[in-house]
């Protein structure tokens, strides 16, 4: 694989708030798919725009913003069909721990966006114990062994049931683990 070739190919585009994004989604993003044959589309991330203008503990604000992420979700929509473009929006998520100490992931556009997307596809990255046999003479030839891998799930979709698989990233291939 050519990296230059792979690079040249990437398009970078900076928001800085919310009117910028959406400027860049109605006139210059439309543009560049058209004349350079774009097929996928990466927003990462809406959150971190989101959240630094609009204050969520204020009502007003809170409205402010579920119409601002309605009217995005509106043009990727549109973006999407009107040409055949995959597109992946990055939403981070924070852990939150009930009084009953249950652990739970929060997506941080919260429940406005929740209702925006066709599909959602969680990825993490998780420690996996796996059970090695040793070449010694050990009580039981076996050791466990951790090591990080991915784990990418399909959450939610109206085409698929969910699945998931785990996976690992090294410097030369990305390969399926199974477990």
């Amino acid at each position: 694989i050519d990296i230059n070739k792979v690079l040249s190919h990437i398009f970078i585009e900076n928001c800085y708030n919310s009117d910028n994004f959406l400027e860049n989604l109605t006139s210059s993003l439309p543009e560049l798919v058209q004349n350079r044959n774009v097929g996928l589309v990466i927003v990462d991330s809406i959150a971190g725009i989101v959240r630094s203008e609009y204050d969520t503990s204020n009502k007003e604000n809170m409205i402010i913003r579920s119409n601002i992420l309605f009217r995005i979700s509106k043009q990727l929509k549109w973006l999407a069909d009107t040409f055949n473009l995959a597109i992946v929006v990055v939403n981070q998520v924070s852990q939150s721990i009930s009084k009953q100490f249950q652990s739970r992931i929060k997506p941080s556009l919260g429940l406005a966006w929740s209702h925006c997307i066709n599909a959602r596809i969680m990825l993490s990255r998780n420690d996996l114990i796996t059970r090695i046999e040793q070449s010694d003479e050990s009580f039981d030839n076996f050791t466990n062994r951790s090591k990080f891998v991915r784990y990418l799930s399909l959450e939610f979709s109206p085409y698929r049931s969910s699945s998931g698989c785990y996976f690992e990233i090294s410097s030369s291939d990305l390969k399926g683990i199974n477990t």
